[in-house]
């Protein structure tokens, strides 16, 4: 999966150096390091991934899911979710292709997602718009 070489992030100073790398492309150093060990443990769905496993989990997302929907880089969406693998794998993939995501928390109010949807300038196909919150 090709990425863009334009970046952009900030970086307060510290004593630590900045890394210079995408989330995408540091998942890609883990994974060359250490593939088979454990990234992500939820204990509740009884679920342990590995960064080799997250990594492919990752690619398939993001071209067989978030590709089929017409997202391209520079769209932006939001997810709602709880403490479950799919969150991380959701935001990772669509990361991935250079979509921007808005994590809503399912204890924000209808109000908060609206608002939280609106400044991101979301991507939205019925049912899932700010209109369904009304």
């Amino acid at each position: 999966m090709a990425l863009s070489r334009n970046k952009s992030y900030v970086h307060a100073p510290n004593l630590k150096p900045f890394i210079g790398l995408t989330m995408h492309e540091m998942l890609e150093e883990r994974v060359k390091k250490n593939p088979d060990r454990e990234m992500l443990v939820f204990v509740g769905d009884n679920e342990r991934v590995t960064f080799a496993e997250f990594k492919t989990r990752v690619i398939d997302l993001a071209a067989g899911f978030l590709l089929k929907l017409g997202l391209r880089r520079g769209d932006r969406i939001a997810v709602i979710g709880a403490n479950h693998v799919e969150l991380p794998l959701i935001t990772a993939a669509a990361r991935a292709i250079g979509v921007g995501v808005a994590n809503l928390l399912l204890g924000h109010t209808p109000q908060t997602f609206k608002n939280i949807i609106s400044r991101a300038e979301c991507w939205s196909t019925p049912p899932f718009s700010v209109n369904c919150l009304e």
